[in-house]
């Protein structure tokens, strides 16, 4: 039945004290449209819970809400290996992990292009890069889940290189990777 939702809206908001969730329609002089009528629910009524009910709500929903931000997406790097391939070049195999349960991003900020990726950023002196770039993009990293990427880089002495991982949203995390020594 069509009208079902707005008869138990109307006997809702009747049985409320006050009554104040519907107002009654009244014949009224619009000076474009003519004669109308107003009324109806009142704004809001339909979608607003009493004010009484506030504590029993807050209660309820409050707890959730913060264990569901305990979840939203935590990115990090969770582990590098280094395989020399002579000649000062080098394999960089690379894990990022997202510890928390909610994907990053969730299916409608995949859609949406919304947040920027995380990027992975490695910097160091004379780094060359043979295959993959100076910052590389992870697009998306389910919850509980880990993404690899792998770089070969050429070196022409040993030393240390920076490996950092920035997020708008989900964390960020550097780590500083000893290589050829």
């Amino acid at each position: 039945d069509s009208g079902s939702v707005d008869e138990a809206m109307l006997d809702f908001v009747d049985s409320q004290p006050g009554n104040s969730g519907f107002a009654k329609w009244e014949a009224y002089d619009h000076p474009t449209l003519g004669e109308v009528e107003i009324g109806g629910f009142v704004p809001y009524s339909c979608t607003t819970p009493p004010y009484e009910w506030a504590d029993s709500l807050l209660n309820l929903q409050v707890p959730w809400i913060l264990k569901l931000a305990g979840e939203l997406p935590d990115l990090h790097i969770y582990e590098t290996l280094t395989t020399a391939k002579g000649n000062g070049i080098y394999q960089l195999d690379i894990w990022v992990e997202n510890r928390a349960f909610i994907p990053f991003p969730t299916d409608m900020g995949s859609r949406n292009r919304q947040p920027a990726p995380a990027v992975l950023t490695l910097e160091g002196e004379q780094v060359k890069f043979i295959s993959g770039y100076k910052r590389t993009p992870i697009p998306r990293i389910g919850g509980k889940s880990r993404v690899k990427t792998t770089l070969i880089i050429q070196m022409e002495k040993t030393g240390d290189i920076e490996l950092r991982l920035e997020s708008k949203t989900a964390g960020h995390d550097l780590q500083t990777i000893n290589i050829g020594g």
